[in-house]
Formats: structure tokens, sequence, C-alpha cells
């Protein structure tokens, strides 16, 4: 779920993306539902977007901004088990697992073109990024990559975690927080 702009939206397996207004937080209203393929499991939000990723390997990106319709401005199927998306700047990033992270240019909507894809060492299951810099969370490592330019991205280095990284966050644009299994 993600709350943006007094509108709190909420991914559901079988619905797809379900807003509700909350600017009266004792009194939400329903306000309307977009229909997805696939099996819902990833939402983000930015700049009145909604990256919604799905295990069928399918993208959707759809308009929050109006409410009344949740057009859908943008879709990308190219690949196997997508994950929770990332946007930073023109770029959307999209872990599947053992394949890595893809990186879209979102600027070419209705269909993002690829650009780049980002090998983790295991199971990539969440990415955040920042600047220059691209962090992705497999089991137990948080991988970190050098943007030099859309294309090209080099590997920066890893934190090697003792317990399996259930979640990252990245704060103030320098920090990252890691949740993980030994309530750390």
């Amino acid at each position: 779920l993600a709350i943006d702009n007094g509108y709190l939206c909420v991914i559901n397996q079988d619905a797809g993306l379900q807003v509700y207004d909350v600017n009266i937080a004792d009194f939400p209203v329903y306000r309307n539902t977009q229909i997805l393929s696939g099996e819902s499991n990833g939402l983000f939000i930015k700049d009145k977007k909604a990256y919604i990723t799905s295990t069928n390997a399918h993208l959707s990106i759809i308009d929050v901004g109006n409410v009344s319709s949740l057009p859908i401005v943008g879709t990308y199927t190219n690949g196997n088990y997508f994950q929770e998306a990332y946007v930073d700047g023109n770029y959307a990033y999209v872990p599947q697992g053992k394949t890595g992270v893809q990186v879209l240019n979102i600027t070419k909507l209705p269909f993002p073109e690829w650009v780049a894809n980002l090998y983790a060492r295991k199971f990539a299951k969440q990415v955040v990024a920042s600047n220059f810099y691209v962090w992705v969370a497999d089991e137990k490592t948080i991988e970190g990559f050098f943007n030099k330019d859309p294309g090209a991205f080099y590997f920066a280095g890893n934190y090697k975690n003792g317990a399996v990284i259930n979640r990252i966050a990245l704060v103030e644009g320098k920090y990252i927080l890691v949740a993980s299994a030994d309530k750390k």
C-alpha cells in the first residue's frame, strides 16, 4: 500500500489497484479500481503514477492523478516473475529474481524502453536508487552499482548480512536501512 496526495492506493492480487480517499482519516471513501492481469505483487508511486508489477512479468503504469478513471498510461512485459519496482528520475528498476534487475526508460510511454540489466549474485528481490547509485538486495547481500550513464552500470561493492534481508529502504538519498530475519 502507499499513500499519495490524500489517497490510499492498495494492490489486491486478484483485483489490481484499488484507491481510497483518506483525506478524512476516520472516514475513508472508496474511489475506484483498475483491474490488472496476473497477480499484482508490487506497488511504487511517484509523480502521480503507480508502477504495479505482477507475477506474470507485467508492469502496468497507471495515472493515479486521474482517480475517476485510473487510466493505464504504460505497460511493459518482457522477462519473468517481476517484483516491486523502484523509480528514480526517468528510470524504473524492476527486480526479477535470478535474472537480476531490468532498467527501463519510462519517458518512452506508453511502452517503456529496456536500457540494461543488473545481475545480482543470487536472487534480486528489491532495488532502491538515488543519484548515481543503485542498490540491489538479494537473500543476504546488498550489491551497489555505480550508474555512469543510463546504459553503463559498474559494480561498486557489496554488504553481506548474516541473516536473510527482508526489506531495504533508502533515506535522504544516502542511508540504507536494512530489515533482516535476525530482527536487527
